[in-house]
């Protein structure tokens, strides 16, 4: 599922998983992994483990915990790592690199082809060159969040700084630019069964 990003992520030394809720609510729940074990991830946090607040969907939470301990169980242990998660009603993504001197981080976004996505949200957030990149809205979408995700402070900036500068068909990969000249962002993008996913990457030269 997912060959170029699954590949994509392998070439930075990383594991990138898809899956459907329904295929992992059978497993059960695992432990929780303290964060001492995976130094300097730049998340899940530790609260992350906690149980699902009132209201919240609850096998989603299973699910997801379930995916990302799964992620884990990859790494040694002792690999600072930076992981990003996405899900929508059906399934769900996730993606960790092993971060590096460079202070790699990773995004991921995914969505369903099923989820509408009008003409007028897209204006709110992609400029006017960025529609004419050829991205379909949820290739876009996808692509302008992944990469939000991957800036380093992503908290302390609105979604609109991050801007898709290219995009190549060809090989589905594309270049963003955050408020942070200094800092190179890559994002794939993916289509299958169903769904569009992208992954960023933001590191610096």
């Amino acid at each position: 599922m997912f060959p170029l990003l699954s590949s994509s992520a392998q070439s930075l030394g990383g594991v990138f998983l898809f899956s459907r809720w329904t295929e992992l609510l059978g497993q059960p729940l695992p432990e929780p992994v303290p964060p001492s074990h995976v130094p300097d991830v730049f998340w899940p946090t530790a609260q992350f483990w906690d149980p699902p607040a009132q209201g919240k969907n609850s096998d989603h939470w299973k699910a997801s915990r379930i995916l990302v301990s799964e992620l884990l169980e990859i790494f040694d242990g002792r690999t600072p790592i930076s992981l990003s998660l996405s899900h929508t009603t059906e399934a769900i993504a996730v993606v960790a690199v092993p971060r590096t001197a460079v202070a790699m981080r990773v995004g991921v976004d995914l969505e369903s082809e099923s989820r509408a996505i009008s003409e007028e949200v897209l204006k709110r957030v992609a400029t006017p060159k960025e529609l004419k990149l050829g991205l379909t809205a949820h290739q876009l979408w996808t692509s302008k969040e992944a990469s939000f995700k991957a800036l380093l402070q992503n908290d302390e900036i609105p979604i609109t700084k991050v801007l898709l500068k290219s995009f190549d068909q060809g090989l589905s990969k594309g270049a963003a630019l955050g408020p942070d000249p200094s800092l190179v962002i890559s994002y794939f993008i993916e289509s299958f069964d169903g769904f569009t996913a992208s992954m960023a990457v933001s590191r610096r030269p």
